[in-house]
C-alpha cells in the first residue's frame, strides 16, 4: 500500500519536480546565507587561519604563555604595514576568544563559525515548510478531487488501509524531507568553515557561557536535528488533517501556510514557542538549548536590563516533547478517523479512543514534567546550628571540606585519598565561602571581596559536572555599554555588606541569610524575594515545607515557604 501511496504522489502527480525546485531554492538561501563570521575575520582569514591552527585546542600552561607573549609583542610592535595590521586583527578575534575561555569558557580555542551558525539562530526553513504544505495537501487532495475518496470508504481495505497507509507515508516523506533540508547546511558549513571538535562542551561558544547543562557541541547539533525531525512530521500531521476537513488543496494550503505565518508573527520573539505543543517552535528547533538573553533599554530616563529570552528548562523541554509524541498520535488516528467516517458509525468506539489519548497525553506530560515525582517536603529536612560554619560536611562516610588556600573543595575518601572537585581550567574570581550537601550533590556558595551578590553552582558527586545554579554577584555594576551603570539603592547596600550566614538548596529553592534578612530564590525563574526580617544568627529549622527562625528578640517564628 505504501508503494501504491508512492506511486500515485510521486509518478502520477509528478511531485518530484517541485521537490527539486525546493531543493534547489534551499541550496541557493545556504550559499547565499553563507555562515556566522566577522569582519575581522573576513578581511584577514588567512592570517586568521594560521593563528588558529597553531592555538586551537585546549588552552595548557605553555599555551597561554604563547598568547600572552605574541599579544605583548603585537602591543609593543610600531610596523604599521598592512600585512602586519592584518595579521594584528586576525590575532585580535583569537585573543578575545582566548580571553573568554580563560575567565568564564571551557577553557578551548576552535574554530567557532561553523558551529554558531546551527546553534545561534533558530531562523525557519520556508522552503522546508513549503515542500512538506505542497505534498501533504496533495497526498490527499487528490482523492477529493477525483473523488475517490467515497470508492475507497466503501471498500474494507480502501477505507481503513489507504489512510493509515498516507498517514504512515506523510510521515515517512517529512522525516527524510527534513533530513534532507538540514544535511544541505550541515555538509555546506563542514566544507566551508568546518564542523570540527565536535567532543568539545557548548560552553566553548560565547553565547552559551551561561547555559546550565553539560553537553558537547555535536550533541547540541544532533539535539536541534531531531526535533526539527519531530517539527516536521508534526507539520505533515496538521496539513493533512486541514486537507482532510477542508477536502480543497488550494485552500489547504493556504490555510496552513496562513497559520504558520501567522504564529510566527504573533511569536517572533521570546521563548513562549518553545512553550507550546506547536509545530513552529520544533521547527525552529534551536532556541530550546538557548541560555537566558538580557538587553538593555531606557524605561524613563535609566537604562535597565531587560531579559528578552527565558531559558526552557529540562522538565518544561520535557513536557514539551512529550505532548508533541502524543499530539502526534492523536493527529494520525485523527487522520484516518475522518478519512473513512469512522465516528459516524462508531461513534462509541470513537469516544473511547479520545478518552484514552486525552488520559495518555495527560500521564504522559505530568510524566515528563515531574508532577508524578514531585519534591516531598516531608522528606527534606534541614538543620543548621548557630556553631555551623558550613566549612565541612560528611557525604557517604567521606569528608567534604573547603580549602581556602587553593579557593576548592577538597574531597577525602575513607582511605585518606584527597582529591579536588572544581576542576575548572581557569580560577573563579569569587571566593568560595559555603557549602551544602544534599543527596549526592554538593552545592557551594561564592562571593567577592566587596560581598555584593552570591554564586552558588552545583557539584555531582557521582560523575563531578560542575552545574551554575544562580549568580547575583554582576547585578550591582551592570555597565551597558560603557553608557551608565545601575547604581544600587541604599537599602542594596546595606543588606549586602555582610557575608553569608548560611544557605541551603531544597524543594527547587535557594535560602540564605544575609544582614538581618532571609531570601528565597526561585531556581527557574531566578525570582528573588525577601521572605523574613529581623532574624538573629540562631538555628534555623526546615522541615515540611516550614523554615523556623530566631528573631532579634529571641522568640522563634515560622514561614511557611511557597
Amino acid at each position: 500500500m505504501l508503494m501504491q501511496e508512492s506511486y500515485k504522489l510521486f509518478i502520477k502527480q509528478k511531485i518530484w519536480i517541485f521537490i527539486m525546485i525546493l531543493l534547489a531554492v534551499r541550496m541557493v538561501s545556504v550559499g547565499v546565507t553563507g555562515y556566522d563570521s566577522h569582519y575581522m575575520i573576513d578581511e584577514n582569514e588567512k592570517y586568521y587561519n594560521a593563528y588558529l591552527k597553531k592555538y586551537e585546542g585546549k588552552i595548557t600552561d605553555a599555551k597561554q604563555k604563547q598568547i600572552e607573549k605574541e599579544y605583548k609583542r603585537i602591543n609593543s610592535s610600531g610596523n604599521e604595514l598592512l600585512a602586519s595590521e592584518q595579521k594584528n586583527k586576525a590575532f585580535q578575534v583569537i585573543y578575545d576568544q582566548y580571553t573568554y575561555e580563560r575567565e568564564k569558557g571551557s577553557g578551548y580555542i576552535l574554530e567557532t563559525r561553523g558551529w554558531q551558525s546551527i546553534l545561534e539562530h533558530d531562523n525557519l526553513d520556508f522552503s522546508l515548510i513549503i515542500c512538506i504544505i505542497i505534498l501533504m495537501t496533495a497526498l490527499w487532495g487528490n482523492e477529493y478531487e477525483t473523488q475517490m475518496d467515497m470508492m475507497l470508504r466503501s471498500c474494507k481495505k480502501g477505507k481503513y488501509q489507504t489512510p493509515f497507509a498516507k498517514v504512515m507515508l506523510g510521515g515517512i516523506i517529512s522525516i527524510a524531507l527534513s533530513a534532507i533540508f538540514q544535511l544541505i547546511q550541515i555538509i555546506y558549513l563542514a566544507g566551508s568553515v568546518g564542523l570540527s571538535h565536535g567532543n568539545y562542551p557548548i560552553q566553548s561558544l560565547k553565547f552559551f557561557q551561561h547555559f546550565s547543562y553539560h553537553i558537547t557541541l555535536s550533541s547540541a547539533v544532533v539535539m536541534v536535528f531531531i526535533i526539527r525531525l519531530i517539527g516536521a512530521v508534526l507539520l505533515a500531521f496538521m496539513t493533512m488533517l486541514i486537507n482532510i476537513w477542508i477536502k480543497r488543496k488550494t485552500v489547504s494550503m493556504i490555510i496552513s501556510m496562513a497559520g504558520i505565518v501567522l504564529t510566527t508573527i504573533i511569536f517572533r520573539s521570546g521563548s513562549m514557542i518553545y512553550k507550546l505543543p506547536l509545530p513552529l517552535g520544533s521547527l525552529k528547533a534551536a532556541g530550546y538549548l538557548w541560555p537566558p538573553q538580557f538587553d538593555s533599554q531606557y524605561v524613563g530616563s535609566k537604562l535597565v536590563k531587560v531579559c528578552t529570552f527565558k531559558e526552557i528548562s529540562h522538565r518544561m523541554f520535557m513536557a514539551v516533547n512529550a505532548m508533541f509524541m502524543t499530539e502526534m498520535m492523536i493527529l494520525g488516528v485523527l487522520c484516518v478517523i475522518f478519512f473513512s467516517k469512522w465516528r459516524i458509525k462508531k461513534i462509541h468506539i470513537y469516544k473511547k479512543t479520545i478518552r484514552l489519548m486525552t488520559i495518555c497525553f495527560i500521564a504522559s506530560t505530568l510524566f515528563a514534567t515531574g508532577c508524578s515525582q514531585n519534591t516531598n517536603h516531608s522528606k527534606v529536612e534541614v538543620s543548621i546550628s548557630k556553631e555551623d560554619t558550613q566549612e565541612k560536611a560528611v557525604w557517604n562516610g567521606k569528608t567534604i571540606e573547603i580549602d581556602y588556600d587553593n579557593n576548592n573543595i577538597i574531597y577525602t575518601d575513607k582511605s585518606g585519598k584527597k582529591e579536588m572537585l572544581i576542576r575548572d581550567v581557569f580560577p573563579s574570581k569569587l571566593i568560595i565561602q559555603k557549602i551544602f550537601i544534599y543527596q549526592n550533590d554538593c552545592y557551594y556558595l561564592s562571593e567577592n571581596d566587596e560581598s555584593n551578590g552570591i554564586c552558588i553552582r552545583k557539584i555531582d558527586l557521582k560523575n563531578f559536572d560542575n552545574t551554575l545554579i544562580y549568580d547575583s554577584t554582576d547585578e550591582n555594576i551592570e555597565n551597558y555599554f560603557g553608557i551608565i551603570q545601575r547604581q544600587k539603592t541604599y537599602d542594596e547596600e546595606f543588606n549586602d555588606t555582610e557575608e553569608t550566614k548560611w544557605f541551603f538548596v531544597t524543594d527547587g529553592y535557594i535560602y540564605w541569610k544575609k544582614k538581618f534578612y532571609i531570601a528565597q530564590v526561585d531556581i527557574k525563574s531566578g525570582k528573588k524575594k525577601m521572605i523574613a526580617e529581623g532574624v538573629s544568627d540562631d538555628k534555623i529549622t526546615y522541615a515540611n515545607g516550614i523554615l523556623r527562625y530566631v528573631n532579634a528578640e529571641g522568640n522563634t517564628e515560622t514561614c511557611k515557604c511557597e
